[in-house]
């Protein structure tokens, strides 16, 4: 098993891409600590990653007050014994545009998107040994693309992918790589939210982003799982401050 024994700290844990990227992780060998809000779904995790015979910890934290986050992942690696991998999976995502958005928005958005990974990462760089780590930060197509409908979700998207490309930059000497995601969509909670927020079905909604994919659909969960855990594994141990863009196509130039 690729990552047997291996220490995982996974923001936002409990729900959407952050369950079946836990299990995924513990099928493969890996000691995991959720971090997260909802302590319910949490536990049903931990439930879960303890089937494959593996630890599981939940630790509590609320990311709109980002300094916490340097909290919970430090008390995540005292839990695990150690850290190898972070993930920085935990997210905000309101329908906000030009018109519409407040101050309070910004400040959300900015405090779980952008501020919160930045300190969770550092807390992991000190929890890291001396073999050094991985962090892998769940950015979006969507920093890399304008969208004048969901203006916050996309600059601060944005603003993670160049975090993860300074983060790279003032890691490496540590042997600490650094990779970001930036998939399309696929199906979660966040994904039927953003929907319904739009004023769509969610089956109208789901088709309407299928249908932008040059590939013709939208990922599946696996597909994402599976690029996290490569960007993770030893399989990418000359890569840092690269970004994994898995979405079908979409931010391909085209003329």
């Amino acid at each position: 098993m690729e990552f047997d024994k291996k220490r995982v700290v996974v923001t936002g844990g409990a729900g959407g891409l952050g369950r079946p990227l836990c299990l995924a992780f513990a099928r493969d060998g890996a000691n995991i600590a959720i971090i997260g809000r909802n302590a319910a779904a949490g536990s049903e995790v931990i439930e879960s990653i303890r089937t494959c015979k593996r630890d599981g910890y939940f630790i509590h934290s609320d990311f709109s007050a980002p300094d916490d986050a340097a909290r919970a992942v430090s008390e995540a690696a005292n839990r695990l014994g150690g850290l190898d991998v972070l993930v920085n999976n935990a997210a905000l995502a309101l329908r906000r545009g030009l018109h519409d958005a407040t101050v309070d928005d910004w400040t959300a958005m900015l405090n779980v998107n952008v501020i919160a990974p930045y300190f969770a990462a550092r807390a992991a760089a000190h929890a890291f040994t001396d073999r050094g780590g991985v962090i892998v930060n769940i950015s979006s197509e969507m920093g890399r693309l304008a969208s004048g409908q969901s203006m916050l979700y996309a600059v601060t998207k944005a603003a993670l992918l160049h975090l993860n490309a300074c983060l790279s930059v003032a890691l490496a000497p540590a042997g600490i790589r650094v990779v970001a995601l930036a998939p399309g969509p696929f199906r979660t909670p966040m994904l039927e939210s953003s929907i319904q927020q739009s004023g769509a079905s969610l089956e109208e909604g789901l088709e309407s982003y299928a249908a932008r994919i040059p590939i013709g659909r939208l990922a599946e969960t696996q597909e994402v799982t599976d690029a996290v855990l490569f960007a993770a594994s030893d399989r990418a141990g000359f890569m840092t401050g690269a970004v994994l863009n898995l979405d079908g196509g979409t931010t391909v130039p085209r003329v």
